[in-house]
């Protein structure tokens, strides 16, 4: 029969194991090393914020890892600011489109009768 280790808390200080670094490889391959560190960081404050008692929290933070999501990268370039006038020119709406061929529907009934 299989013992049960104790709950307890998670320590401030606390790390992945070896182990469970090598079973979240592929989540740390796709973070990255800073977003790893992130990620466990948040993982750790999170625990120690809710009071969560586990025996282990490896087994937890490589799902919080799986979770994680990859930081979007920062915007960056040049905004342009386009005009809000009525175009004179260049292309043309769907809705000045409708209104040319409706005019040359007309133009062209007229032109039969």
């Amino acid at each position: 029969m299989k013992t049960q280790q104790p709950l307890s808390q998670i320590d401030p200080a606390w790390q992945p194991s070896e182990h469970h670094l090598a079973a979240a490889h592929a989540d740390i391959d796709r973070l990255g090393p800073d977003a790893t560190s992130a990620a466990t960081a948040k993982f750790v404050r999170h625990h120690s914020a809710k009071g969560t008692a586990a025996a282990d929290f490896g087994p937890l933070w490589i799902t919080w890892l799986a979770r994680e999501h990859a930081a979007l990268p920062t915007p960056s370039g040049v905004v342009v600011h386009l005009p809000t006038a009525p175009r004179t020119g260049g292309t043309s709406t769907a809705t000045e489109r409708a209104a040319a061929a409706y005019d040359l529907s007309a133009r062209l009934a007229a032109e039969e009768n």
